[in-house]
C-alpha cells in the first residue's frame, strides 16, 4: 500500500512525500504491524505547536488516535465513523488479528457502505435445463421480449425501482454476457464479478464482504411481479440480518385424492384439488454481518447450505407475496414467462 510508512521517516521526508504523492493521510507501521495514522492536518498541528527539527523521526511526534479511527472485521459501526470525522482522516485501515493492515477504506467507501442501494445477481450457471432454447447462448442472455434477455429485464427493473449499483456474478460464457451488458445504457452502474471456479449458488457472495451494510440478492432466472426496492427497504427498517422472499405456488392434482381417518376409514374424496406451497423465490436480503461470519474464505457454497448455517446463529426473517412468480429455468416455465412478460417488463 502506497500510504503505509515507517515510524523512522522524518518530518521533512513525510512533507516531501505528501507533495509528491498528493496523499493526505498515511498509516505508520513497524515490523508490518499498524502503529498509528498521521494526516496532513497532524503535521501542521505539530509544526505550529511544537519546536521541531525537520530531520527528527515521526516516532517522536505521531499522535496515537486511541484505536477509535480504524476498524477490524467485527467492529464497523456508525458511531466510529462519526469519531473519524473529527480527525480529518480520509483513509481508514482495516486490520487483521495480528494488527496488520489488510486494506483501507475512504470516506466514499464508508458512505457507500451505509447508504448505497445495491443488488447482486447470480448469473454464472450453465443453464443446462434450458439447452433446447438457449442453444449456444448462456441462460442469462436468452431473449424474453423483443431484444430484452432475462438478465437485461432484471437489470432494468432493479434500476428503475431505485437501485444504484448492480453486481453480476459470472462464470459460464462470461465474455458473451459482459460484451452484451457493456453496451447497456446502465453500464456505469454495473460491476462484474468473474468466478475462476464454479462457486455454486452462494459462493461468490464472498466478494461482497465489507462493501455494503445490506445487499439485495437475486437469481437471474426468476420472473417476479414485485417491487424489489420495497422489499429491500423493509429488510433495512426491520433491522434483519437475513431475509428470504417466498411466493405462493399452486400445484394442480388431476386425480381424486382420498382422505382417511387414523383407523383407515375413507372420509371423503377431493376431486382434482389444488395444493398451495410457499416456495423460495430466489430473492434474499443480506446484512454484511452474515457475509463476515460465514464467508471467511472463498469456496464453493450453495444457498441451501448457507441458509442452514445461518439458522444455527440467527433468526431468518421472511416476506411472503402472492404475486406472479416463476422459475424460468425450464423450457415450459420459460414459455409461460414470455406470455407474462408484458406485465412485468420495465415496471
Amino acid at each position: 500500500m502506497n500510504n503505509c510508512i515507517s515510524a523512522s521517516l522524518t518530518i521533512s521526508e513525510l512533507i516531501k512525500l505528501i507533495d509528491r504523492s498528493g496523499l493526505k493521510t498515511f498509516h505508520i507501521v513497524k515490523k508490518k504491524k499498524y502503529i498509528s495514522t498521521i494526516s496532513e492536518h497532524d503535521i501542521r498541528k505539530i509544526i505550529l505547536t511544537k519546536k521541531i527539527f525537520f530531520d527528527e523521526p515521526l516516532s517522536k511526534f505521531f499522535i496515537k488516535k486511541k484505536n477509535i479511527f480504524f476498524y477490524n472485521e467485527k467492529n464497523i459501526s456508525k458511531e466510529k465513523i462519526n469519531k473519524i470525522l473529527k480527525y480529518r482522516i480520509d483513509s481508514i485501515p482495516i486490520l487483521n488479528k495480528k494488527k496488520q493492515i489488510q486494506y483501507t477504506l475512504s470516506y466514499q467507501d464508508l458512505y457507500d457502505f451505509y447508504n448505497k442501494k445495491v443488488a447482486f445477481i447470480f448469473a454464472g450457471g450453465k443453464g443446462s435445463r434450458l439447452k433446447k432454447i438457449s442453444k449456444d447462448l448462456p441462460k442469462p442472455l436468452v431473449k424474453m421480449k423483443k431484444n430484452f434477455s432475462m438478465l437485461e429485464i432484471l437489470i432494468k427493473n432493479l434500476i428503475n425501482q431505485g437501485f444504484e449499483k448492480i453486481y453480476i456474478s459470472l462464470k459460464y460464457k462470461s465474455k458473451l454476457i459482459k460484451k452484451k451488458i457493456q453496451n447497456s445504457q446502465y453500464i456505469n452502474k454495473i460491476f462484474f464479478i468473474e468466478e475462476k471456479n464454479y462457486l455454486d449458488s452462494a459462493g461468490s457472495l464472498f466478494y461482497m464482504k465489507f462493501k455494503y451494510e445490506n445487499i439485495l440478492v437475486v437469481n437471474c432466472d426468476v420472473l417476479f411481479d414485485i417491487n424489489y426496492y420495497n422489499i429491500f427497504q423493509n429488510h433495512i427498517k426491520s433491522k434483519n440480518y437475513f431475509t428470504m422472499v417466498f411466493s405462493n405456488h399452486t400445484h394442480q392434482i388431476y386425480y381424486g385424492v382420498g382422505k382417511f381417518s387414523k383407523k383407515g376409514k375413507l372420509l371423503k374424496i377431493d376431486e382434482k384439488p389444488k395444493i398451495s406451497y410457499k416456495v423460495n423465490s430466489g430473492v434474499y436480503c443480506i446484512n454484511n454481518k452474515i457475509l463476515v461470519k460465514f464467508f471467511k474464505k472463498l469456496k464453493k457454497l450453495s444457498m441451501t447450505n448457507l441458509i442452514k448455517k445461518i439458522q444455527k446463529f440467527y433468526k431468518i426473517n421472511y416476506f411472503y407475496y402472492n404475486n406472479f412468480w416463476i422459475d424460468l429455468g425450464t423450457p415450459i416455465n420459460f414459455q409461460i414467462g414470455k406470455k407474462k412478460i408484458n406485465k412485468i417488463l420495465l415496471k
